[in-house]
């Protein structure tokens, strides 16, 4: 007879991110009470939900006693992941909030050296002028090594000169 087996949890399906983001605040405040205070929301509130966390999770997540909590060695795993997703997020609203207010991104261009010298300096340049949020990435590569980038999504945009085969790829 060995050991039991663990039970699997779902967790993904488990938790919302505002008890995430309340687990947070609980640890960091040490108290329910501060931490529901900081976040606006009522204590019993904020208890009922890391209660109802730690029945779906199965397991304790705080020591409570008389002068606040700590988190319990499950806690402290949740609590480091919870951290990094919260950071996560505030970095991922603060990109998307750049993407609202106009183009932003990355091109990457692969491009033969006849073109680096010739056309494409001025056309970056106008382009850098009309999107600066936008950064390009400049390779510099034979013309067929261009077009294979393009068809493996190594590049955004291939330029090349000849007659050369492309297969599905657009080409202007």
């Amino acid at each position: 007879m060995g050991a039991p087996k663990p039970i699997r949890i779902n967790i993904s399906s488990r938790i919302d991110l505002l008890t995430l983001r309340l687990f947070v605040a609980i640890i960091e405040a040490r108290s329910i009470a501060r931490a529901a205070e900081r976040e606006n929301i009522a204590a019993s509130a904020v208890s009922k939900r890391i209660g109802d966390l730690e029945q779906a999770l199965r397991t304790e997540l705080l020591h409570r006693h008389r002068q606040g909590v700590e988190p319990t060695s499950a806690g402290q795993a949740l609590f480091q992941h919870a951290r990094l997703i919260m950071r996560n997020l505030a970095e991922l609203e603060a990109e998307l909030i750049d993407f609202s207010g106009g183009t932003r991104g990355q091109v990457r261009i692969w491009a033969n050296e006849s073109t680096l010298f010739g056309f494409i300096p001025e056309q970056l340049a106008s382009f850098a002028e009309r999107y600066p949020q936008v950064r390009v990435e400049l390779q510099s590569n034979l013309s067929p090594v261009n077009i294979q980038a393009v068809m493996d999504n190594s590049a955004d945009i291939g330029i090349f000169s000849g007659a050369l085969p492309t297969g599905d790829l657009v080409v202007h």
